[in-house]
């Protein structure tokens, strides 16, 4: 901003200062806020404010999702499963706070030779495809959790609705699906312990992304693999 002032033919300028959000001086001098300790941020309750300069980010604590503003924990029956409104998508989440067993991943489902997490809490996260394309789900234990991944699409008639299953066992490992959407349908990815006869459970990373092998996005010729 500035200001002028006539006189004797001059002209003069006086510029003025002024601190943008998230700082305070008199802008000539200008110190960061921080909003985390002043309290002026919108974290949720269920989140960790990390200060940043000139502003703040929030995010969900380990067993809950949102984007920060929001926290919730996802439910372990699939009427109430945790919505993801968006891809990319990635949550943390933790099967030991208060979930129950639910859910079965069935023998034959994916490279399945036999029933997985009978006996381990679980649970659910829905998708509702917006285009038709290809999905890959990436599940992540932690700590021990050794996890298991399923996708369905009718959590009441598992043996014939579901597209993929993952389920190694492997303290802290990795298990991926990649499955093809169609627009307008819904898709449950459960989360579950690998164990049949003991409740495993633990903590873990659900990344969710349209595959690199969807179609139009690869070079691969129509008759190779992806």
């Amino acid at each position: 901003d500035s200001s002028t002032s006539r006189g004797l033919g001059d002209v003069y300028k006086r510029q003025v200062c002024a601190c943008p959000d998230g700082f305070v001086g008199d802008g000539v001098n200008c110190a960061d806020v921080d909003e985390c300790v002043s309290g002026t941020d919108n974290c949720d309750v269920n989140a960790t404010c990390a200060n940043t300069q000139g502003g703040f980010t929030c995010t969900c604590n380990p067993g809950f999702v949102g984007e920060g503003t929001t926290c919730s924990t996802p439910e372990d029956i699939c009427s109430g499963g945790f919505e993801i409104a968006a891809l990319p998508f990635q949550g943390t989440g933790d099967t030991s706070m208060n979930y129950t067993n639910n859910y079965t991943l069935p023998d034959g489902c994916g490279d399945l030779d036999s029933d997985r997490g009978a006996g381990s809490s679980d649970l659910v996260y829905t998708f509702t495809a917006t285009s038709d394309t290809v999905l890959s789900a990436t599940l992540e234990g932690m700590n021990g959790f050794d996890p298991a991944i399923m996708i369905v699409t009718d959590c009441d008639d598992i043996e014939n609705t579901c597209i993929d299953a993952a389920a190694e066992y492997t303290s802290n490992g990795t298990e991926s699906v990649e499955f093809s959407v169609t627009t307008g349908t819904t898709y449950f990815i459960i989360v579950d312990g690998n164990f049949n006869s003991s409740d495993q459970v633990g903590e873990y990373t659900l990344d969710v992304f349209e595959s690199e092998c969807r179609p139009g996005a690869n070079p691969c010729s129509p008759f190779a693999t992806c």
